[in-house]
């Protein structure tokens, strides 16, 4: 029994020298977290100027993911757009390799980020572009143990953009967006398709114009004596859809090809002028043989024809004139509503089936 008792002690004291030895073992073999980076990072074996894979002499091959994050503006004077966006890099540098036994990823802070190379990615289209630096710059670098390195940095950025408008403001358009290697010279492209929300513009352009054309109508209602009437009603309606169309364009670059907000604003224009054109019509033709006349020769005919000329011939004459200019109204109350109906019918079904590619 004794012996079996000492035997047991003696096991129990081994297995604590065994424990011990490991633990001494662990915390003196293996590397702090902080004291990795540093040996990883380490200027005498470790060179951010010079790529992964330059000594191979072949391209180190990245893998690019792009967040957006929110598009801010579409600006048709500028032809640009604004986008935040998260960039992601991830690529393998087999010089940041690492053996350890609880690390798996290694975090960089921003001011040791600049001791690692990184790809030498741009966007061709940029014309503006920060990162975000509220509170801190937001940009990431993780190092795994195989040596893959996750880079991801928010970025906002104005971009350029060819835009068709030959459909404004019916239109569609395609962005590209770009993301070159400046020495490898790869491109990777994204179109981003943006379909125009038309409400706002139905109801601030399409709709008041619309009903301006209708109000110039209502002169063709009123009598042809009411001359100040009938002359206000035309030239108010004129010079409110010419402001309107200024307004409508003052937003748009100066482009040489028309636009269909052009096409609509400008036979907006023409129905309000055409019936100010033929208020002047019928006025003149209402007005024509007003004054009684009596010519000899008119008196010569009836003394042949043994009859006293008639005062009432020349007063005839004027009123066969002003039913003949409210015939005129009464043709325009119809020809004009007409002809407007079918021009809508025509420019909505061009514009929005048959001419949906910016062709024309």
């Amino acid at each position: 029994m004794r012996w079996m008792h000492t035997t047991e002690k003696l096991l129990w004291k081994m297995i604590l020298m065994v424990v011990l030895c490991f633990q001494f073992y662990h915390s003196s073999g293996e590397l702090s977290r902080h004291e990795l980076i540093h040996q990883l990072i380490d200027e005498s074996h470790y060179d951010p100027l010079i790529a992964p894979n330059y000594e191979d002499d072949f391209p180190t091959n990245i893998s690019v993911q792009m967040l957006i994050k929110n598009i801010h503006s579409l600006d048709e004077l500028h032809m640009d757009f604004s986008v935040d966006i998260i960039f992601r890099q991830r690529w393998t540098d087999k010089r940041l390799k690492f053996n350890h036994s609880t690390v798996r990823v290694l975090e960089l802070d921003q001011k040791m980020i600049e001791r690692i190379w990184v790809p030498d990615s741009f966007f061709p289209q940029e014309k503006r572009a920060e990162i975000h630096d509220v509170t801190v710059p937001n940009r990431l670098l993780h190092i795994y143990r195989n040596g893959t390195v996750f880079y991801s940095m928010r970025i906002e950025m104005t971009l350029s953009c060819a835009m068709a408008l030959q459909n404004y403001p019916l239109d569609r358009q395609v962005c590209p967006v770009s993301i070159e290697s400046f020495g490898d010279f790869a491109c990777l492209l994204v179109e981003l398709q943006f379909d125009r929300n038309t409400g706002y513009y139905i109801a601030q352009i399409f709709i008041p114009s619309i009903l301006i054309v209708i109000l110039s109508w209502v002169s063709f209602w009123v009598d042809i004596d009411a001359i100040p009437a009938r002359v206000s009603l035309g030239v108010l309606t004129v010079l409110t859809m010419t402001t309107q169309s200024s307004g409508a364009r003052s937003a748009l670059p100066r482009v040489s090809y028309i636009k269909a907000i052009d096409v609509w604003m400008a036979v907006c224009l023409t129905f309000v002028f055409m019936a100010l054109l033929e208020f002047a019509y019928i006025n003149v033709v209402s007005r024509r043989n007003s004054k009684p006349i009596r010519t000899a020769s008119q008196c010569d005919k009836a003394l042949n024809k043994g009859t006293s000329p008639s005062p009432m011939m020349p007063i005839l004459r004027h009123i066969d004139f002003i039913k003949r200019a409210r015939q005129v109204d009464k043709v325009a109350r119809v020809v004009f509503p007409l002809i407007f109906f079918l021009f809508n019918i025509g420019f909505w079904v061009f514009y929005l089936s048959i001419n949906t590619d910016n062709k024309f």
